[in-house]
């Protein structure tokens, strides 16, 4: 099928588009998680404070990276020993609790049991140069182990820092990841590059995705559906809303000529994971508000502040909200400074020139829960996903966007040519044969696990704001924001086929709920 090609729109978008390879270099999966594990807890405790040195638990600001090599040891002065069975159903088990853990991707861990919350990264040592095509820096998934991380009580007032050993083997059925040499690098693709990696010839695109091409312009359009009031289901408990009373269209862009979500802005470096989490949270606050409340929330404090994420080279929206969680995010007009990263700061030291307190702090826009959607990585569904958007708006997502999707300006987006990251992840023959199949006219309620599917490999972040179906076509589609700009797809959004995790679009969906606080005392909307 061709594809209509906007080169503008191309060169506009590649010149401000940078891709990360990968943000923290790690890869690891479920069967290399599971078993018994040690995590070594740091008896000195502190404070959570973003402006203290104290806080640091082995990286101590975004974007850096720290490099170890196989024979680093982590260590403290002084600490005591938890040790936890971690099971394929993601419970977390201790010899007097029971608790819960996900997969972060493939990066990391949470684990929740008991009074903590501990989280860290897979290890990965370093290996050296990559002086082959892609220049870079190659580094070694170590799944057995974790990096140094943070671990504190729920009510959030107690810190400390961490690291977990696994003790038990892998099971051999499990198989094992072949692809652990990770290398880190980013591409910034020009029309030229694009040339000259075949993606584009200058005329068409490769078939790397396709579009069903329909006589809808842009994604807010909804031709001809039966009146549907969305806030019906507002602040119900998603699990609560049967699969009838889902309406075939809603779009929160769009509700009767009103928008409940805020205008796109343009991601200005590796800072999609961002953008999907800060649009979802604006539009929630705008929906439980009912447009009397619409934050345009700062985007320089997360870059410098966040020290879950990579900064401008990347990270995941459950990373922001997960530090919204434990700590605040403001506004633009408090906090509107360009974040300078200096060259010839330890790694292990914040930097407080990235990361500044406001003048103003009257309002502080925080997160009460957050997680998958589904419970942990893996467990959303269609389902799932279309629930928590009625219930509570917008939802963060990843999904593996091929090169050409650069290009895409319009229609429903699927693959025409599926890939299978074998190399990555663990695939069944039946997974397989199902993503790449049509579901039409019924919401699937399958998860990963269900199908066999470990692991699907992500590369961006957006936001699924609603979902419709296309009666010409009989297809059914999520509409979707990005973080490209307005000149990018349908006026900065995309569709894209509903129900088949197309580009791994259903894998990861995450939800947060939304908490304000004017002069410390919570909103209530």
């Amino acid at each position: 099928m061709k594809i209509v090609i906007n080169k503008i729109n191309i060169i506009l978008i590649c010149c401000l588009l940078y891709i990360s390879k990968a943000d923290n270099p790690v890869r690891c999966t479920l069967h290399e998680i599971i078993g018994d594990w040690t995590f070594v807890l740091s008896t000195d405790t502190f404070k959570p404070d973003l402006h203290s040195q104290k806080i640091t638990c082995g990286k101590g600001q975004p974007g850096k990276i720290p490099k170890i090599n196989k024979d680093h040891k982590f260590e403290f002065k002084s600490s005591r020993n938890l040790d936890l069975k971690l099971t394929k159903d993601n419970r977390a088990i201790s010899s007097t609790n029971s608790g819960a853990f996900t997969i972060l991707l493939q990066e990391g861990i949470l684990v929740t049991i008991g009074n903590l919350i501990l989280n860290a990264s897979f290890r990965y040592n370093y290996v050296g140069d990559n002086n082959g095509r892609m220049s870079g820096e190659l580094y070694e998934s170590i799944c057995s182990q974790t990096m140094v991380g943070w671990y504190h009580t729920k009510d959030n007032t107690v810190w400390g820092c961490f690291y977990a050993y696994k003790n038990s083997r892998t099971p051999e059925d499990f198989g094992r990841n072949n692809h652990a040499i990770i290398d880190l690098d980013g591409i910034l693709y020009t029309p030229e590059t694009l040339k000259d990696e075949s993606y584009w010839d200058g005329d068409e695109p490769s078939s790397h995705f396709s579009i069903y091409e329909t006589r809808v312009s842009q994604a807010t359009a909804n031709p001809g559906m039966p009146y549907f009031d969305p806030f019906s289901l507002v602040g119900r408990e998603p699990s609560s809303i049967a699969e009838h009373e889902l309406p075939e269209y809603l779009n929160w862009a769009d509700v009767n000529g009103e928008s409940y979500f805020p205008e796109i802005i343009s991601q200005q470096c590796g800072e999609c994971y961002i953008e999907a989490f800060l649009h979802a949270y604006e539009s929630r606050t705008r929906i439980l508000s009912r447009n009397k409340f619409q934050p345009r929330i700062s985007r320089e404090q997360i870059l410098g502040c966040n020290f879950y994420s990579e900064g401008c080279d990347g990270g995941l929206p459950i990373a922001a909200a997960k530090f919204a969680n434990e700590f605040f995010m403001v506004d633009e007009e408090c906090y509107s400074q360009k974040c300078i990263h200096p060259t010839n700061i330890s790694e292990t030291i914040r930097d407080d020139v990235c990361c500044d307190k406001c003048d103003n702090e009257r309002i502080k826009y925080k997160v009460d829960q957050y997680g998958y959607v589904g419970g942990y990585y893996g467990a959303s569904t269609e389902l799932g996903i279309m629930r928590e958007i009625a219930a509570r708006g917008p939802v963060s997502a990843v999904l593996n966007a091929p090169d050409d999707f650069l290009m895409y300006i319009g229609g429903i987006a699927y693959l025409a040519t599926p890939v299978r990251n074998s190399e990555i992840s663990r695939i069944s023959d039946y997974a397989f044969s199902y993503f790449i199949s049509a579901s039409k006219n019924k919401i699937s309620k399958n998860t990963m696990r269900d199908l066999d599917l470990e692991f699907e490999y992500a590369n961006h972040s957006v936001v699924i704001l609603g979902w419709g179906y296309d009666e010409e076509l009989d297809l059914e589609y999520w509409i979707c924001a990005n973080s490209w700009g307005k000149d990018w797809g349908e006026k900065g959004y995309f569709r894209i086929v509903r129900g088949t995790n197309e580009m791994g679009i259903e894998t990861a969906a995450e939800y947060f709920t939304v908490l304000v606080e004017i002069e410390g005392i919570p909103e209530i909307f």
